[in-house]
């Protein structure tokens, strides 16, 4: 039978003696760390506060000086002349062309139309020509295009080719922009007032001369002509 040898005390005694000795080196190190790290923070801190105390004065200052040049710049607006223009024409034509590019973004404009929208912004009339020559020249504005469209929106709008006829001339478009664009002949337009008619009217019989007058009226104010009417009007029945 074999004995267990019991440890040796004299050396348990010793290794609990090192491990108290490293210990508190440990705890010495961390002591000594914690000290150096308060001073560190205390000194940023001061830092910090300084730093702090001069960014607030640093801009006290700038905020004065930048008051005082804009009292200056108004002072200086002020003595103009009036008749001065505001703008060099080269920000006028900057500012023109923005806004010429943001009104054609939103739709298609006739040359005439845009031109007066930019008439009303500008200071001088020849920037306005400068604009309206870059956009014509390169296609970004055409009558063509815009009587087009435009024709294509009222037509679906339930509108007649003579009224169209009318409000594309009072945009500036030529006569042979729109006679190309609005054929009052086309079976469209025949379609158009027969939709107007039944909508407004329904299937009801017309039994007088003044019942197919007012019929007549309705669609004539919408553009149609006599030849649309007439076919589309149902007779006076007896």
């Amino acid at each position: 039978m074999k004995l267990i040898k019991s440890p040796d005390k004299r050396k348990s005694k010793e290794n609990v003696d090192d491990a108290h000795t490293e210990t508190g080196l440990s705890m010495e190190h961390v002591s000594a760390k914690q000290t150096f790290s308060s001073q560190d923070n205390q000194a940023n801190k001061e830092r910090n506060n300084e730093f702090g105390t001069q960014s607030k004065k640093f801009t006290r200052k700038a905020k004065k000086k930048h008051s005082s040049d804009l009292d200056d710049f108004s002072e200086d607006f002020e003595k103009k002349p009036a008749a001065q223009p505001r703008t060099s024409p080269k920000t006028e034509y900057d500012r023109l062309m923005h806004k010429a590019v943001y009104l054609l973004s939103m739709r298609e404009h006739s040359v005439q139309e845009l031109k007066n929208k930019l008439s009303l912004k500008a200071d001088n009339p020849d920037t306005v020509f400068a604009v309206m020559d870059y956009l014509t020249q390169n296609d970004y504005v055409s009558d063509l295009r815009f009587a087009e469209a435009f024709v294509r929106f009222r037509s679906n709008k339930g509108q007649g080719p003579i009224k169209i006829k009318a409000e594309l001339r009072a945009k500036g478009v030529g006569i042979q922009v729109v006679d190309e664009y609005l054929d009052v002949g086309a079976a469209l337009w025949f379609d158009n007032a027969l939709v107007q008619h039944d909508k407004k009217f329904g299937d009801e019989p017309v039994k007088d001369y003044s019942a197919w007058s007012k019929r007549a009226r309705f669609l004539q104010s919408r553009g149609f002509t006599m030849d649309h009417i007439q076919s589309v009007v149902p007779q006076i029945t007896d």
